[in-house]
């Protein structure tokens, strides 16, 4: 106790007789090195993390009930639906159906068979428009006109990526394979099993995914197309109730329902490929960090070391008066940690009030979803907890080299 004392006094002393612009020159290196660490993660994790929950808010819901492979639908998907509505698990859920199709634009124009510029094979969904709202929120998509509605007959909605008006040639598809000529209120040309109707387009939606390069019309009209009588369909989304374990919901769903239909959490629908992205951007923002925490760690070591051997007469005098070398060197840490303690805080401060509520209300535009930062508290605290060891080897260091020299050789300045 009595050398953290005698320690911290030193250390205090020091720090005061540092001037002004040198304290906040080092505290702000801290700073933005932590910043770095938090932003960067935050970016690179957040790109497949906001992937992942965009599909999950967007597209999937919480679990995905899907037909089996080689089947056009969920078969006896009646029993399904009673269940659902039965179970206090379940929040909402909307039946979809798929349907393959041919959509043709400018088709009362005279051309070659051979030109496809203004056609294109598409998978057409159809949906409950209440159902779906609920489940997916999927209105908020529509860029322009407006989403289907209950009774609406030969309505679509279309992916802007099926628009050559809409659309970045390259993005997807090049301008050759887009429909020309589409805005809202035009008409367009569904061909099923090789019979033709004319829809109108009524609105156009994109939610940077895989809505982009769908079209969508009413369930009641996806019945029609398939000519079905029976409710069975093709995917079910669902949303759970909050608290709800997902796992646990898909586990039971699937031993009841495994053979008969796909039962996949809103992770596994989504596939390996974002988690793979994201263990690979996590070790990448670790190496960064590392890259980061050096730096730091160099940059509080030079001032320490600087200012232990412009101080090397005193040092050298306190050691002759008596004064351990413990002491001095807690000194020196004390020092260290009080520029990295400092530094942490301000990030955090600006970080917390400053960066993470600006790319909440400003997101970063990406070409296939909006990316949050990934804030994990439990990463944050591990990259402090690294930050001050470093800090601590950063005073410990230095100061250790200075004490090593003999007392007369010190109080000379040798």
């Amino acid at each position: 106790m009595k050398t953290l004392s005698v320690g911290s006094l030193l250390a205090c002393k020091a720090i005061k007789r540092t001037s002004l612009i040198s304290k906040i020159f080092i505290i702000m290196i801290m700073a933005m090195t932590f910043l770095n660490l938090l932003v960067v993660r935050g970016v690179l994790v957040g790109i497949p993390d906001s992937s992942l929950k965009n599909v999950r808010a967007d597209e999937v819901g919480d679990v995905l009930v899907s037909r089996l492979e080689g089947k056009n639908e969920i078969e006896q998907s009646y029993q399904l639906f009673t269940n659902l509505d039965q179970d206090n698990q379940v929040a909402a859920y909307s039946p979809r159906y798929r349907v393959s199709s041919i959509l043709e634009s400018d088709y009362g124009r005279t051309k070659k068979q051979t030109e496809n510029s203004s056609r294109r094979s598409v998978i057409l969904f159809g949906l409950n428009p209440e159902a779906e709202k609920i489940v997916t929120g999927f209105d908020r998509f529509i860029i322009d006109g407006r989403f289907l509605q209950k009774g609406d007959s030969n309505k679509i909605v279309l992916g802007k990526g099926l628009l050559s008006n809409y659309a970045t040639p390259g993005e997807n598809f090049t301008d050759e394979e887009l429909l020309q000529n589409v805005n809202v209120q035009d008409k367009i040309l569904v061909t099923v099993n090789g019979q033709s109707t004319e829809y109108e387009v009524i609105g156009i939606s994109s939610n940077k995914g895989q809505a982009d390069n769908r079209a969508y019309i009413t369930d009641t009209q996806a019945r029609l197309l398939l000519s079905k009588t029976n409710p069975d369909t093709a995917e079910i989304a669902i949303r759970l109730q909050s608290g709800v374990d997902i796992d646990v919901f898909a586990d039971n769903l699937r031993s009841q329902y495994g053979d008969k239909a796909k039962v996949e959490t809103y992770i596994q629908a989504t596939g390996q490929f974002l988690d793979d992205i994201k263990t690979i951007f996590d070790y990448l923002s670790g190496f960064i960090g590392i890259i980061g925490v050096f730096i730091a760690s160099i940059t509080i070591f030079i001032v320490i070391f600087i200012n232990a051997m412009s101080r090397k007469k005193e040092i050298g005098i306190m050691r002759a008066i008596g004064v351990q070398p413990g002491i001095i060197m807690t000194s020196y840490i004390i020092q260290s940690m009080f520029y990295a303690v400092s530094g942490i805080a301000v990030a955090l401060v600006i970080f917390g009030y400053i960066i993470e509520p600006y790319f909440v209300q400003n997101p970063i535009d990406f070409p296939f979803t909006d990316v949050y930062l990934a804030v994990d508290s439990k990463i944050t605290l591990i990259y402090v907890f690294i930050l001050v060891s470093a800090a601590f080897l950063a005073g410990f260091i230095p100061s250790r080299i200075v004490l090593k020299q003999k007392i007369l050789a010190l109080i000379l300045g040798r």
